[in-house]
């Protein structure tokens, strides 16, 4: 087998394990706490020196999979706040642009999650501000990326981010209430209807291969 094709082999494999952990997820509701976990912990970017080098046989093509269930499923995330902090790392400019436009859509995801339910105060106030501060490097850092799909996905996301920073520095942080930018209006661009799931045995196989207890 040449070099070429094992490299392949090896990135299809990996986009296979990713979507095999997306469908359980969306399809069985019960398995989704423990499949957003697994996601999670592909995702932060602490664990990448060990499972995914930035190397052609890296296998990295899991994470286009693993940040999109990370999003979709925050609610069960452990710890949002490190894997936003992942999401938005220096070293992912150099993963693939397809991984780069599914992180590009988790972003906001969870910044909603970390954000919209908490008491607003002046410490809030700051926290956020430096939270979106660092979202906005990283963003302006795609803006002029090659692929102009990550690209696009970027230059709108800045734009929207801009926008809440100046809401959040112009709100009175010792108001009873946020922005509402920040606390209705983003938050409802990033929900929805619930996806439909399927019973817990019909998926089975694809529990089994993810995982045992």
């Amino acid at each position: 087998m040449k070099p070429t094709e094992f490299l392949g082999e090896k990135e299809d494999l990996a986009s296979q394990i990713g979507f095999e952990l997306r469908n359980v997820a969306v399809r069985v509701r019960t398995a989704r706490p423990k499949a957003t976990r697994a996601a999670e912990s592909l995702v932060l970017v602490e664990n990448r020196a060990a499972l995914f080098p930035i190397t052609p046989a890296s296998g990295v093509a899991i994470l286009e999979a693993t940040a999109w269930v990370a999003g979709e499923f925050s609610e069960y995330l452990f710890t949002p706040e490190q894997v936003l902090s992942s999401l938005i790392h220096p070293s992912n400019l150099a993963l693939p642009s397809r991984v780069l436009s599914s992180y590009l859509q988790t972003i906001p995801k969870i910044f909603v999650r970390i954000t919209s339910h908490h008491v607003w105060s002046a410490a809030k106030q700051s926290e956020i501000s430096t939270l979106l501060a660092n979202v906005i490097i990283f963003l302006d850092k795609l803006s002029s990326h090659p692929d102009l799909d990550v690209q696009e996905r970027a230059l709108e996301f800045l734009e929207l981010f801009h926008i809440t920073a100046e809401a959040i520095s112009t709100a009175d942080p010792g108001g009873d209430e946020g922005p509402l930018l920040l606390y209705s209006a983003i938050p409802r661009l990033f929900s929805g209807l619930d996806l439909n799931p399927v019973a817990a045995d019909a998926q089975r196989k694809s529990s089994r291969l993810l995982w045992s207890e």
